[in-house]
């Protein structure tokens, strides 16, 4: 895949999985598994916070680990950012923008070596429902991944089916 020029990111999000493909400077649109198995490409929505470290876990990583008195899973981001609340983990304040940024965060690092990117051009998140405390912690979560707000998109399924009829011959 050419990237050089960086990569469009799609991204399908759900309260319990995500998936993710891209486009290259071709067009080409590719899903993307960053599990193991090269066929599944579903991702867990969830977040592991390690105690005393500033690493985190998430997808398969995060949901394959138990809550104990070192490590918290995180597995309603989408219910958090919905309600525009904060939790509190090991002490320390997490509102659900900074939640998604770090889960973001892992997402794209991962895609990004999966591909061989250096760059994201732009990111479309879909997703089933999309109220206005949820479409904007997201867009916060990407912009302080320094993706610039006018490269983000969020819609329903609704409007990407429509989208993608729109675009057929």
């Amino acid at each position: 895949m050419n990237t050089d020029k960086g990569i469009l990111v799609g991204i399908d999000l759900d309260d319990d999985y995500t998936q993710i493909c891209c486009t290259g400077a071709t067009g080409d649109l590719t899903s993307v598994s960053l599990s193991k198995d090269p066929q599944k490409f579903r991702i867990p929505t969830v977040l592991g916070a390690l105690s005393g470290s500033a690493e985190w876990l998430f997808g398969e990583d995060a949901a394959a680990v138990a809550d104990s008195d070192t490590v918290v899973r995180i597995m309603n981001l989408l219910e958090l950012a919905r309600n525009d609340r904060s939790i509190d983990i090991f002490g320390r304040l997490y509102s659900a923008d900074i939640l998604l940024e770090r889960f973001f965060r892992r997402l794209i690092v991962a895609l990004k070596e999966k591909v061989g990117a250096e760059r994201v051009r732009g990111v479309v998140v879909t997703m089933k429902h999309c109220d206005e405390l949820l479409c904007r912690n997201i867009r916060s979560a990407f912009e302080l991944l320094g993706i610039d707000n006018a490269n983000i998109r969020v819609i329903t399924h609704l409007e990407s089916f429509m989208y993608y009829v729109v675009s057929q011959n």
